[in-house]
């Protein structure tokens, strides 16, 4: 308890000292103003940008545009004044002639390392609490991702918690104030850039800015605390070692306070068998002695230091502290990974390795067995030309003997090629043509190439089908597409068709309202019958759309299809359907109309309203799954999806709303491929900012002007009472 006290003591009085000083308010009222000049810069900037947030999936939020550079921003000016306030700790103490005094107080040099240096903390607390006041401002108008605040507000405690430990060290080596403001500079600038080179291992370890990188994005990851704690308790072992030292060596006549008189074996060897009041001379064989136990001691603890950091990085806990964990992978990247049993070798080619790696160690998280390659393209061109590089921070996936490249640092794209790569066989698509279908790589509106390339990125191959041409349906045919025939199919390419849907072929249909050009035999064989007219959907109208034909899905089933999709989908000239599967079909019809929809078999032009008798009220059937145990023994569940629309996957629409993520997991599901439905996009819970003028300039003016006066003016007052003493 008497040491706590002590420490307490020495606390106050460093603070006061402190505050007493001109200096201390001068470097909160710079600090103040430069950090909220570079907030209200960011503020401008989120104001600019907040129009096109809205209307972009997994848009960055206020926490990202403006929080988090502020407190990467206050990192650097951290650097820079931290030193300015621990120049003067013991180095001040050592130039007036005070550190004498200071070894004679009975006090341990442990209780007054930790007394001077949490007097520093209180100093640094009051301007953490000043910066942390910026964000909370934005209240007054809008909201902030809560938990990634917190994490970059505890990035930045521990950041100016390790820059004073160094600082108070540093302040110990000598009796300059400018030669420890340096030196301090120096080494936390050394500790800031260590990895610049992209060195990997102990130099990435140890650098202050990758720890604190991985907090301002949200990610608490116990490792990258252990490191600030670490780093921290070595600077001031450090410290209270060195003017252990420095108080043997240099002050060897001091006369042994009362409390170290006792010989009770408590003290460190050379002061062992001292009595109270005993004086003690230092001799050269006790000179080498002591430097001998001082190089040991420093050995065994960077030794112990080393351990811990290797556990930390071994046995560590993270958790992603963001709104909707937005830097943690999707469920459906993560099912794909287990599912890829084997090694997997990612080589990517960049020059600044560090955006890369952060989003690549969270597969390998996941996938231990993913071993990473980063490759200068400036230091290996003959192996960038033999693997066909083309951009800086390209990637390549290599997976049991297939490999695909990757050319966006994105979740999307990166787990699109590792589906590709993890497919065991090629994944065919065959569109039937040769009755005016839409073309699967047609440019004009209503022609399907903006789909089906999302689908060739995703490791399917597709073709066109003629049947008049070449009779048959390949047998590697994954899924045969009948894309909206606008004229008759002959009976014998009917009859194939359904030859292929009773031998166990998967089909997908996208039919339009209108005549089935003589595909009613094939819907008679599922099972479906198709509503008369077109449906009418009048809650489109609530959602500025005047064309009655459209129709609007909102709310969607559990069907594997749907069960992630969260977007309105949109529907042009969408035709009504009924089931009555037989024949072992089981049917789920997993988009519908609304309630307010009807299949109007009217004109659409002019007032268009529901005629009880003539009309089909809704809500109607959209599209239906169909499964069942395939024909052929040990061939698995074979599926069918017919959709009484196809212009919702032409270029024209595809592009509204989850139009094209609904596309693509039909596919998906349709092939087999029940886990790797398109990733649902991780939006942010702060987009929007509203502030009225008021506010606006309450904040402006209130950080920008009024808090660095009333600091400045605090140093003044007290500059002056000073002077006058």
């Amino acid at each position: 308890m008497n040491a706590f006290i002590s420490i307490g003591i020495i606390a106050g009085r460093e603070l006061k000292s402190l505050f007493l000083s001109p200096l201390a308010w001068s470097v909160l009222a710079v600090v103040q103003l430069i950090l909220a000049w570079l907030f209200l810069i960011q503020l401008d900037q989120f104001a600019t940008l907040q129009p096109q947030l809205a209307a972009l999936p997994g848009a960055p939020g206020l926490t990202d545009i403006v929080v988090a550079p502020l407190f990467a921003s206050a990192a650097t000016v951290l650097l820079l004044v931290t030193p300015l306030l621990t120049m003067r700790v013991f180095s001040e103490e050592r130039r007036q002639h005070t550190l004498t005094l200071l070894f004679s107080m009975p006090l341990s040099m442990t209780e007054i390392v930790l007394g001077k240096y949490l007097g520093l903390l209180a100093l640094l607390g009051v301007m953490l609490v000043l910066i942390a006041l910026m964000p909370l401002a934005l209240l007054l108008g809008g909201t902030l991702d809560f938990g990634q605040f917190a994490a970059g507000v505890l990035g930045l405690a521990l950041l100016m918690a390790s820059f004073a430990a160094v600082g108070l060290y540093v302040s110990t080596l000598t009796h300059h104030p400018g030669i420890a403001a340096v030196g301090s500079f120096g080494i936390l600038l050394l500790l800031s850039i260590v990895d610049w080179s992209g060195a990997s291992g102990l130099f990435s370890y140890l650098s202050l800015a990758r720890h604190y990188e991985a907090l301002l994005k949200g990610v608490f990851n116990s490792s990258d605390v252990v490191y600030y704690l670490l780093l921290i308790v070595t600077f001031l072992i450090l410290a209270v070692r060195r003017l252990d030292g420095e108080r043997l060596q240099r002050y060897p006549s001091l006369t042994l306070p009362m409390k170290w008189g006792e010989n009770d074996g408590s003290l460190s060897t050379p002061w062992r068998g001292l009595g109270r009041g005993q004086r003690m001379d230092i001799t050269p064989k006790s000179r080498f002695y002591l430097r001998a136990q001082h190089a040991l001691f420093i050995v065994l603890l960077l030794a112990a230091v080393g351990l811990l950091a290797w556990l930390s990085t071994r046995y560590n806990y993270q958790a992603d502290w963001t709104a909707n964990a937005r830097n943690t992978l999707s469920e459906s990247s993560q099912a794909l990974l287990k599912e890829m049993s084997g090694p997997l070798k990612i080589t990517v080619y960049v020059r600044e390795r560090k955006a890369t790696g952060t989003l690549l160690e969270r597969y390998q998280r996941h996938k231990p067995d993913l071993a990473l390659r980063f490759v200068n393209p400036d230091e290996q061109p003959d192996e960038v030309r033999a693997q066909g590089i083309r951009a800086d921070g390209e990637m390549l996936i290599e997976y049991a003997g297939r490999n695909a490249h990757v050319t966006q640092l994105s979740e999307q794209a990166l787990t699109d090629a590792l589906m590709r790569v993890a497919r065991s066989g090629e994944r065919h698509l065959a569109f039937l043509g040769g009755h005016g279908e839409r073309n699967p790589h047609g440019e004009a509106n209503h022609d399907l190439k903006l789909w089906v390339n999302e689908l060739e990125s995703k490791g399917f191959n597709a073709g066109t089908l003629n049947l008049s041409v070449n009779p048959q349906i390949p047998a590697n045919t994954t899924l045969l597409v009948l894309a909206g025939p606008s004229a008759d199919l002959l009976p014998g390419e009917v009859k194939l068709i359904q030859d292929y849907v009773s031998k166990g072929g998967k089909l997908l249909w996208l039919a339009d309202p209108g005549p089935l050009h003589g595909l009613a035999p094939l819907a008679e064989q599922l099972g479906v019958e198709f509503v008369p007219g077109v449906i009418v959907d009048a809650t489109t109208q609530l959602m500025g759309i005047e064309r009655p034909e459209f129709a609007l899905v909102g709310e969607y089933g559990a069907h594997p299809v749907t069960r992630d999709l969260n977007q309105l989908t949109l529907f042009p000239r969408a035709a009504g359907l009924e089931v009555k599967a037989s024949d072992g079909w089981q049917a789920d019809a997993f988009l519908q109309s609304s309630v307010r929809s009807w299949a109007e078999t009217g004109a659409l032009s002019g007032e268009v309203k529901y005629d009880a008798g003539k009309d089909h009220i809704g809500p109607l059937n959209l599209a239906v799954a169909l499964t069942r145990e395939t024909p052929a023994a040990g061939a698995g569940q074979q599926r069918v999806v017919v959709a009484g629309d196809g212009d919702f996957l032409s270029n024209t629409y595809l592009g509204n709303g989850g139009n094209l993520e609904l596309g693509v997991n039909i596919v998906n599901w349709l092939a087999g491929d029940d886990n790797l439905i398109a990733i649902p996009v991780k939006t942010s819970p702060d987009t929007r900012l509203t502030l009225s003028r008021n506010k606006t300039l309450f904040i402006g003016m209130g950080f920008l002007l009024a808090l660095p006066l009333a600091l400045l003016g605090a140093g003044l007052v007290i500059w002056l009472r000073r002077r006058r003493r």
